[in-house]
């Protein structure tokens, strides 16, 4: 979502860096440790196989978590029942051939046909995705569209693909556990987590288009910035009185549910952030490739004046499903979609979505279930879109999907909830070179963070 001065037609090297044992790596540079050049996953330690963890969680009281001083912020014993049972169903007839550990959180091969979504919504087979396409500016590396002069003479770091992964017919799932969801007050703030993202305690730094479409592409350079809740994501936006439903994905840095160290995710809501949930924690995603550890570390992130560690993903609306590729620099891999009918009679449910949305967002303050910290976080690397190349945060080859599935250069309004904190700047395509659309965007926040009057947020207009 940042604008960035648009590099050679090399660069856009749109490595997914995999955020679940992800392993990116420089162009060039020798591979991290582990087979294939994937970085190493421990296994699961013996306290920790699938079926201590079931049991635990059945035997678990709430009393015994008040006594070790676990409950964190959940309300009483009455919501802790709630995330019981919640958890019970979750994992009911669940199938597991393995499990193993990152940076302490636990991730379950799960047999990708028992997996919650799968069983809830009594399906056979799993869809066929769509032939993914190249943005109008071109791919990374794929010698599409002509590179601006403007552009400085550096690529941006390849990556080797997806890690750490589970074996051919499971999927990795990060496994929820009471000792994360008591740290909340109640079932519906873990599943709803720091959103609903336009409320007051969320600030944003995007670009919106009012179009209809079929979904979105965008490439992200990744960072691990400081502080609370902030992300780097797209927004895909299906308006209706009753809350508008939405489709979202990009990387988060969310300590209180994902570690210290920044994740890849998706989200989705049917009912304006009511309900909805990250990655596979409640009905809504199937996830179909096994190669992808949604809600684990990354293997590297970018920096300061060095190597730009970057994502390609694209969504769309195919045959009844919104689909998720990933393009790890050798091709594009089907991740897993949204079924329909987790949108109801939604918008969404017929693919009628109306705005495009990219950029960022953080939140801070104590009425946020997470976000307790008074100084707001830093958005995408910390510095202010001016800063540009190597220094902040952006998003490239910015497109969208028409309702023919025709894709075409995105065209964005710029939004900034507090200018003070955080800023975003805009290129079309037409200025872009083989970046096609971009923006810059980012910011160091800190206290205070004013709000600007009349500034909504994604999602929410």
């Amino acid at each position: 979502m940042r604008r960035i001065r648009s590099l050679l037609s090399f660069i856009t090297a749109m490595i997914v860096m995999l955020a679940g044992a992800g392993m990116a790596r420089a162009a060039g540079s020798p591979p991290t440790t582990g087979p294939a050049g994937t970085r190493q996953a421990a296994p699961a330690s013996p306290s920790a196989t699938f079926g201590s963890f079931q049991a635990a969680t059945q035997h678990a009281n709430y009393a015994d978590y008040a006594s070790r001083s676990r409950t964190g912020g959940v309300q009483n014993a009455q919501a802790f029942a709630q995330m019981q049972s919640y958890l019970e169903n979750l994992y009911r007839g669940v199938q597991t051939v393995r499990s193993f550990e990152e940076e302490g959180n636990t991730f379950d091969c799960v047999t990708t046909m028992s997996q919650p979504t799968v069983r809830d919504l009594h399906i056979t087979h799993l869809a066929a995705p769509p032939v993914a396409s190249s943005p109008p500016g071109g791919l990374a590396g794929d010698g599409l569209g002509a590179a601006a002069s403007s552009r400085p003479e550096r690529g941006l770091t390849n990556g080797v693909g997806p890690g750490t992964s589970c074996p051919a017919g499971t999927i990795p799932m990060e496994r929820v556990t009471l000792d994360a969801m008591t740290r909340v007050p109640n079932l519906h703030a873990f599943l709803s987590d720091a959103h609903p993202s336009y409320s007051e305690d969320h600030l944003h730094a995007y670009g919106y288009q009012n179009v209809t479409n079929h979904g979105v592409n965008t490439t992200l350079n990744l960072w691990n910035p400081t502080g609370d809740f902030t992300l780097s994501q797209q927004w895909i936006v299906g308006t209706q009185a009753t809350g508008n439903q939405t489709v979202e994905s990009g990387w988060v840095h969310d300590p209180t549910d994902f570690g210290p160290d920044s994740v890849l995710f998706v989200y989705f809501t049917p009912d304006g952030y009511k309900t909805g949930c990250y990655n596979l924690d409640c009905t809504g995603f199937i996830q179909a490739s096994s190669k992808w550890t949604l809600g684990a570390a990354l293997s590297h992130y970018s920096t300061t004046g060095g190597p730009q560690y970057v994502l390609t993903m694209q969504w769309q609306y195919y045959l009844g499903n919104w689909w998720l590729q990933f393009n790890n620099g050798s091709g594009w891999d089907p991740v897993g979609y949204y079924p329909a009918s987790v949108y109801g009679t939604g918008p969404l449910a017929s693919g009628n979505a109306s705005i495009t949305e990219f950029g960022g967002e953080v939140c801070n303050g104590p009425s946020g279930s997470k976000c307790t910290n008074p100084d707001w976080p830093q958005m995408g690397s910390g510095a202010f879109a001016s800063a540009g190349w190597q220094q902040a945060a952006f998003q490239n080859n910015l497109s969208y999907f028409d309702s023919s599935n025709v894709m075409h250069s995105s065209t964005l309004t710029p939004v900034t909830q507090s200018s003070g904190c955080y800023s975003i700047d805009f290129t079309p395509s037409s200025s872009g070179g083989s970046w096609g659309s971009y923006i810059y965007f980012g910011g160091p926040g800190g206290f205070p963070c004013l709000r600007l009057q009349r500034s909504p947020a994604p999602a929410a207009r």
